[in-house]
């Protein structure tokens, strides 16, 4: 929707203009007729009410209690008449905005700029338009008891700054060459409280040209998202006997929605490396290397930024099996990984039965004798053994044939 001064009331327009000077009302007196002329950086459509701007639908943003608003009118080119007065009003939410915050921001006409000076409730501000023969005024002040925001357009004359009664004279013509008939007023204002999660804040504005009815812009709307998405890997085996481990994982986010994952993984309980950094896939495959540990876990972030906490324990631990052991770790029932060990040696006893398992130093010094229990795992030391490899004699059932490896 559009307003215009095409309905302008013309009543008037043959009648002379008056010879005495008009008293003017006080706080339309002068306080800054030598505004500064700039290029409009840039143009939005007319009749809007702009503000933070956040992800999707619900403009869904983070912590942020800062909002900086704007409200663009215009006097469409299909009007008859330049607009003479024009009214922007916006009530504030007293429960919601902290007023001891507020700061009007700058006015445009056209392609001028009128510098408001920081921190004002109040302020008059002419702007002399030497092309149209008038000088706009603009009054804007706010009311700290209703929360009431107006600014008021008007159109005078350049020489006697008297009110323009000839319905032919505006400071606003109709945006046959944009942006003549366009305008724009800003402010600054705070929230009295940090918000919530899902908490919204609601805000739009009213602009009357002249004698015509209100124009309400559309709706602000801003929704707080602050809580982080969450994310996991799917388990997987904690033996493999191939290098290539499918990787699978999901996540939630009530709110912005899903952005992207970052997949990590610790090498042997130490280095921890970025693998998959801002993927949008939930699963790929990983490529180790036989007798390393990889502990992976997933880290998600949202549409807004909010990025999910390490968890304090690995999603999925596997150890890879490869090499001159691999058709041992497919088909024996016993695993030792990792494979080289320095601090814990872990045997998996994948059989139903109990058995036996005695480790062996190349000298004969026995290092260890444990009883298994089907399928059950042990974790034995090896920090202090010497480096080298150690022989491993497994006994299924203590009595069984028995099966033997290095490691």
């Amino acid at each position: 929707m559009v307003g215009s001064a095409e309905s302008k009331c013309r009543l008037d327009h043959g009648k002379s203009r008056r010879a005495q000077r008009r008293v003017l009302p006080a706080e339309f007196a002068p306080q800054n007729p030598t505004s500064n002329t700039l290029t409009a950086v840039n143009s939005l459509d007319p009749n809007e009410k702009s503000g933070p701007a956040g992800f999707g639908t619900e403009n869904y943003l983070r912590d942020t209690r800062s909002f900086p608003y704007s409200i663009h009118f215009e006097n469409m080119d299909t009007a008859s008449a330049p607009a003479h007065t024009v009214t922007v009003s916006d009530q504030l939410d007293l429960a919601k905005f902290d007023l001891a915050t507020f700061s009007f921001g700058n006015v445009f006409i056209g392609d001028s700029v009128l510098y408001v000076e920081p921190g004002l409730r109040e302020f008059v501000l002419d702007k002399k338009l030497n092309a149209l023969g008038v000088t706009a005024r603009v009054h804007g002040k706010l009311n700290l008891q209703t929360g009431l925001l107006t600014w008021t357009f008007r159109s005078l004359d350049a020489v006697t700054l008297e009110e323009i009664e000839d319905p032919d004279l505006g400071f606003l013509p109709p945006n046959v060459n944009t942006p003549e008939g366009q305008g724009a007023v800003s402010f600054f204002v705070k929230l009295k409280n940090t918000p919530l999660n899902n908490q919204q804040v609601k805000n739009s504005a009213s602009i009357v040209f002249d004698a015509n009815p209100a124009i309400v812009t559309n709706e602000h709307l801003v929704t707080f998202d602050l809580v982080a998405p969450q994310s996991a890997i799917l388990p997987i085996d904690p033996v493999q006997g191939t290098a290539q481990v499918e990787l699978n994982w999901s996540g939630t986010d009530v709110g912005s929605g899903m952005q992207g994952y970052n997949i990590y993984y610790i090498l042997n309980g130490t280095d921890t490396v970025l693998w998959l950094g801002g993927t949008t896939e939930t699963t790929a495959i990983f490529t180790g290397e036989g007798g390393n540990q990889y502990e992976f876990y997933s880290i998600a972030v949202d549409n807004v930024g909010n990025v999910e906490a390490a968890p304090g324990h690995p999603d999925a631990v596997t150890t890879i099996m490869t090499g001159a052991d691999e058709q041992f770790a497919s088909n024996a029932d016993l695993l030792l990984y990792p494979n080289p060990a320095s601090d814990q040696l872990t045997i998996i006893n994948r059989s139903n039965d109990d058995g036996c398992l005695t480790l062996v130093q190349t000298d004969g010094r026995i290092v260890a004798k444990l009883r298994l229990q089907g399928n059950g795992q042990q974790q034995v030391s090896v920090a202090n053994v010497p480096q080298g490899l150690l022989q491993w004699r497994w006994s299924p059932g203590c009595e069984g044939t028995m099966q033997t490896g290095r490691v």
